[in-house]
């Protein structure tokens, strides 16, 4: 696993082999982030089921100013911290369930948040916990990772898709929250 751009663009990272866990395809992260390009500078970011990390790592390569990992388990949140410690990085880990860190990071906001459960995940209910935290404002933009042959059921109660990119066996759909 490689970071693909920015000011870290090569760095080689540590693997974690563990099941459940598939880091998001370099091609995937590189589109990802062409996406994501103007808004990423100086952003807060949200990497939430943190897997492989591949994607927060490579927000703070491309000049996020604040990336916060986030994983249930504590091998994943480990190997974030020994990859930080290899790149010279600081950035902040919680070891906690979605909803647990949901909570924790009450209040403060996000300008992205990076949603990749594992497949099969129960969708409708994390959107509507997202939904309902105040980790977000009207300018915040969701990006849920999905298996592309499972296609994104109706976010729309809580969200506003407002774009969707197929890589594969992968899917992009960003979002919006709703107002009101």
């Amino acid at each position: 696993m490689r970071i693909i751009g920015g000011k870290h663009k090569g760095r080689k990272l540590l693997e974690l082999k563990c099941d459940g866990v598939r880091p998001t395809l370099d091609r995937v992260r590189e589109n990802l982030f062409n996406i994501l390009y103007p808004n990423v500078s100086n952003s807060t970011f949200l990497d939430l089921f943190t897997g492989s990390g591949a994607v927060g790592f490579e927000a703070i390569s491309r000049g996020a100013k604040e990336v916060v990992f986030a994983d249930k388990s504590n091998a994943v949140i480990q190997q974030v911290k020994k990859n930080a410690e290899i790149i010279g990085e600081k950035p902040v880990t919680i070891c906690a369930d979605y909803k647990t860190v949901l909570k924790r990071l009450s209040g403060k906001k996000f300008d992205i948040i990076y949603l990749d459960p594992p497949y099969g995940f129960c969708e409708e209910e994390l959107f509507s916990d997202l939904s309902n935290s105040d980790i977000l404002d009207d300018s915040s933009i969701v990006v849920y990772e999905h298996k592309s042959e499972n296609p994104l059921k109706n976010p729309n109660e809580w969200f506003i898709m407002y774009d969707e990119r197929k890589y594969g066996i992968a899917t992009l759909t960003f979002m919006r929250k709703k107002n009101g």
